[in-house]
Parts: C-alpha cells; structure tokens; sequence
C-alpha cells in the first residue's frame, strides 16, 4: 500500500512508465487539440447548466478559458483548484477524475503530480484524492462500534461484507480494537451487489432500532428481520469503488489510506501509530 504521503523514489520512474506517461499526453494533446479546432468551426453542442466550486483566488478569465475548453470536450467539473505549479489548475471531475489543465486551457494532463521533497518524491493528486474521502466518510451514515470505557485514540472506517471470512475474524476482535482505544466504523460493501439477500440484510441492519446489535448477529451467521428505510448504502458502495476497494474489509486510516484485509488489533495499532507520526 501507499504510505502517508505516498512518497516514491526518482529511480523508480523508469524509462518504461516516461514512455508511456508521454504517449498518453500525446493521445490527450491531440484529442483536446481536435476538440478545440472542430469547436471553432461549429459549436453546437450545449451542457446544461450546472453548479462547480472554483477556488477562490482564480481569475475569472482563467476559469472561464478553463470551464470552456473542458465543456467542449464534455467534461462536467465538480471543482477547480489551484496547484503548486504557476498556471497549471487541478481540476475534479463530477466522476471524482483529476486531471491537470494549462491557465489557457490549451495543455491537458491526465495522471498524478508529485512534489520533490528531500529526497523522494510526494503524491500530490493522491493527497488531494484522500482529503476528498475523508470528507466523504466524516458525511456517511456508518455503524460505530466505540470504546465503552476510556478515549477514543483512532477512528478506523471499515468497508465490510457480512459474509467474508476476514470481515467476520475483524468483528471478533471488536473488543480488542476497542480496548486499544479505535473507534471501528462500519461501511456496507455487499460483494454480491445490490439486490442479493447480504445487500438485503444490511439494509435491514441500517435500518435497525440497534444497529449494532444488528450487525453483530450478522457477522455470527444469523439473520435479521427484513427492514426498510432512507439509506445510503449505494452511496457506500460507490464510495467503496472509487477509493479502489478490490475485496472486503478494507480499512481506512484516519490519514485517508487504505489498507485491504483484516489487520489485527495490535498490528492496526502500530500502523496507526506510524502513520500519525509520518
């Protein structure tokens, strides 16, 4: 997995990756080039007006140029920043896409940015990417299982199913989190997709007078009474596949990085403790 601030090493970017980055930019420059020329012959096609947050600082020509070329290519942007770079604007995609865009929205590029730091390099784009999702997570609407006694050290969000293995050893140890002072958040990820009897049963568990109750007899093999409600548990599940889940649980630091597979409670201690001080 990616550490803290996603640092990588200069010799690690290999001819091969260059190559490969350069043949991709090309692809985009010629792309965006022919957008624009056809643009200028016949603009016909028109995006339904919708909101987007622009950083405040940025000039209104600059955002404008930006908004215009990015519409005619059909991109809805959710948000555009500003970035260490002088006239290189970061722009977020309404699908959550990043991609990098030149003050005169003449230069395109898609892929991340890295910053030199000492002597390695940061993840600049995934950085970004992280504060985006705990964003998302400190809104969702989780299943908490919290310490009874003593302070709350770590919060831990947890994308779990209710029928894999590892999710079921993670609940098993839900004292021992606990004891160590992490918060476990629960986040639904049915692996078999909305509809199955799991995706079902843990909107039952939301649903719930005592969710965690709920949960609990979940994780033990039972089964609950059918409930409906006001849910977000889709929401979750496209939260889960935007943040690159591959398989539950996947945990999520509080620094925003994921880990995949049960982690025990004195290992995710350590983790979380490294990470607080990196």
């Amino acid at each position: 997995m990616h550490n803290t601030t996603h640092e990588v090493n200069m010799k690690k970017l290999t001819k091969l990756h260059q190559f490969v980055c350069i043949a991709t930019l090309l692809t985009v420059f010629t792309s965006l080039t022919s957008a624009q020329e056809e643009s200028a012959e016949s603009d016909t096609t028109e995006i339904p007006a919708y909101e987007f947050e622009i950083e405040k600082g940025i000039d209104e020509s600059v955002s404008s140029s930006i908004v215009a070329t990015l519409n005619r290519t059909g991109t809805l942007i959710h948000s555009l920043e500003s970035t260490p770079i002088q006239d290189l604007y970061l722009v977020r995609t309404q699908r959550d896409d990043f991609l990098y865009i030149s003050a005169d929205g003449r230069y395109l590029l898609i892929g991340d940015l890295y910053e030199q730091r000492t002597d390695s390099f940061a993840n600049l784009t995934e950085e970004r990417r992280q504060e985006i999702w705990k964003e998302s997570l400190a809104l969702a609407k989780t299943i908490d299982f919290a310490p009874e006694e003593g302070d709350i050290e770590y919060v831990v969000h947890v994308f779990t199913d209710i029928s894999c293995g590892y999710c079921r050893q993670l609940h098993r140890n839900m004292d021992l989190y606990n004891e160590l002072g992490i918060e476990i958040r629960y986040l639904a990820y049915p692996r078999a997709g909305k509809g199955s009897e799991a995706y079902q049963q843990m909107v039952s568990a939301w649903c719930s007078d005592d969710p965690k109750a709920a949960m609990t007899v979940l994780k033990n093999g039972g089964t609950i009474d059918a409930k409906e409600c006001e849910n977000t548990i889709d929401e979750q599940m496209i939260l889960a596949q935007k943040m690159g889940l591959r398989g539950t649980p996947m945990l999520v630091l509080p620094s925003g990085q994921t880990i995949p597979g049960a982690v025990g409670p004195e290992e995710l201690l350590s983790v979380l403790q490294q990470s607080e001080d990196s």
